[in-house]
């Protein structure tokens, strides 16, 4: 479950101007976006336990970091506390059509990966999350 502020391109510059580049960003508009995973999950191969995290990143022109903090009701980023980041990855931006309102999707890629996409203006940042394996079970002799 992701839950954010859509903001609007509304005839605007959003990356390295609206949202600057190398700088901290909430994900959306207003209160810092959240998201849930009712598993533990693998985040680009990072193992991430079932939970709520504030989504943050860093955007830059070539790669983008992707931050989970255990930190939540945060309104926009200003309280932000990287002593409380649980995960960090990184992901590569993309050239993509046109999206006016910030949008999430999931983009399926199996019964149990799916990538992450956020999509904004003409950038679409896609990150893996896939369930971890089950572990195998303990034999009894």
């Amino acid at each position: 479950i992701i839950h954010y502020g859509s903001p609007q391109v509304n005839k605007r510059k959003v990356w390295g101007e609206l949202v600057p580049y190398n700088r901290l960003w909430r994900n959306g508009a207003n209160e810092a976006t959240t998201i849930r995973f009712t598993t533990d999950v693998l985040v680009e191969g990072q193992k991430l336990a079932a939970g709520m995290y504030t989504l943050f990143t860093i955007p830059t022109e070539t790669e983008w970091t992707v931050i989970f903090n255990r930190v939540l009701d945060q309104w926009g980023h200003f309280y932000y506390n990287p002593e409380f980041d649980v995960l960090k990855i990184k992901a590569k931006p993309q050239s993509a059509e046109h999206q006016e309102y910030l949008k999430y999707s999931f983009e399926i890629l199996s019964p149990t990966a799916a990538n992450v996409a956020i999509h904004w203006e003409k950038t679409k940042v896609p990150f893996k999350v896939e369930l971890e394996p089950a572990k195998p079970a303990a034999s009894g002799n």
